[in-house]
């Protein structure tokens, strides 16, 4: 791979002094040339971003290059990579010899999995640089599920979180096909086995494990009242997601997380490797919803999956809530989204998206089947009834038909940074 001299690089425009935090050194992207400003100015489009270049090299106008940026002097410039014969390498039909090229220079396998990773990260242009590709490509060969690896590397990159084996690991739990509710039954089991055959003091996860399971996120008024919110804050608690949420109010004293116990509890039972296996990989999957979460002075997102428990039906939720925050730091409930994703017993995989804005509720409900669309307005005047109780207006009540089904409701889970994977759920009844 050809690194051109400085005369054949680019250098960002003032105006884009906050993107340059975003950019990494060494980091490869495909950019459009969209049109030519001014004298050596040009508008180029990467990852949905618009950014102004200054340019000593004549490009062709709608044509798309493979750049490297580097940092220089507190500025970064991008690089066209060239051949070997120093011909600047376009997409699509150069996409296979810059991949044999990054192969060759990050000295990773040239295997089949390798260069699959590669094409999707390019063609998807997710950013990464040569030391986190080696990394990437150290630990999914050791992942049985490399769909779902891949899949683990596009939220961890489109997301920005340091690529790491704890992250990695973090973020491919989540994604993992065994729901929660599966995991904790299976630990709980596990760990009634080993308390009745060894003197270990294993009762306190035990019975976190059980509030856990028996816990139910969606009562009657979920979104409004303030039980819904000590409800949803003490379910935060328990499983330990409370460092990146700790505006949120709750009434109940500090307890000890479930985070925080399996952690107690894995050198004792690092012997048993099917019970230490399953704790880690629970260990995981909240370190990945710590990872998906956010928490700065104006917004907040919060990602929870949990076990949900209607009637005898046991499965999981994943709740989705991003808000804004009010002058004293505390979440704006007049201003939030919500987002419910489940696969329901009957009607199959559905996503509920509720936004608030001044108190105004929209209700758009993802699913297949048309005939929810009967069900949704007969339940409207009661949902209105109940919301406007609490000072809320429902302005709408919606339902969406996927044109595809699966891959549809997988459209719309990615535009929100989170992959639909086998989300077990019940129906629910208003």
């Amino acid at each position: 791979m050809k690194i051109p001299s400085s005369k054949e690089s680019f250098s960002l425009t003032k105006n884009n002094e906050v993107s340059l935090k975003s950019i990494k050194n060494g980091q490869l992207f495909i950019g459009k040339v969209l049109k030519e400003v001014s004298n050596q100015t040009v508008l180029i489009q990467t990852n949905g971003h618009q950014l102004l270049a200054q340019s000593e090299m004549k490009l062709e106008i709608n044509k798309r290059y493979i750049f490297q940026a580097f940092h220089k002097d507190q500025k970064i410039y991008f690089k066209m990579i060239k051949d070997n014969k120093s011909k600047p390498l376009n997409t699509l039909q150069d996409t296979n010899t810059l991949i044999g090229q990054i192969i060759s220079t990050s000295k990773i396998n040239n295997s089949k999995l390798n260069r699959q990773l590669l094409s999707i990260m390019l063609n998807e242009n997710l950013p990464f640089t040569e030391n986190e590709l080696k990394h990437i490509a150290r630990w999914i060969e050791y992942k049985n599920d490399h769909f779902r690896a891949i899949e683990s590397i596009k939220l961890i990159t489109t997301n920005a979180i340091p690529i790491n084996n704890d992250s990695l690991d973090g973020i491919y739990s989540i994604l993992n096909k065994e729901s929660m509710s599966t995991q904790l039954l299976k630990l709980q089991n596990q760990l009634i086995v080993q308390t009745a055959s060894k003197d270990s003091n294993l009762g306190s996860l035990i019975s976190t494990i059980s509030k856990i399971l028996n816990f139910n996120p969606i009562p009657k008024h979920f979104l409004t009242g303030e039980n819904s919110a000590v409800q949803f804050t003490d379910l935060l608690k328990t499983l330990g997601l409370m460092t990146n949420t700790h505006n949120m109010q709750g009434s109940n004293p500090p307890i000890e997380s479930l985070k925080q116990q399996l952690n107690s509890v894995l050198w004792e039972l690092q012997d048993n490797k099917p019970l230490s296996e399953n704790i880690k990989q629970l260990i995981q999957r909240i370190y990945g919803m710590e990872l998906l979460s956010q928490d700065n002075e104006y917004l907040q997102q919060i990602l929870v999956q949990t076990p949900i428990k209607l009637g005898d039906f046991l499965s999981d939720l994943t709740i989705q809530w991003s808000g804004q925050k009010d002058k004293e730091g505390k979440i704006n409930v007049d201003h939030c989204h919500i987002l419910f994703y489940l696969q329901l017993q009957h009607i199959g995989e559905t996503v509920i998206d509720l936004r608030i804005q001044n108190r105004v509720i929209n209700v758009l409900v993802y699913n297949k089947f048309s005939q929810l669309l009967g069900v949704l307005e007969q339940l409207k005047p009661s949902l209105k009834e109940n919301l406007e109780q609490y000072g809320y207006t429902l302005s709408a009540v919606k339902l969406t038909i996927p044109k595809n089904n699966h891959q549809g409701l997988k459209a719309i889970l990615s535009t929100n940074q989170l992959y639909s994977t086998n989300f077990n759920g019940v129906d629910l009844r208003v």
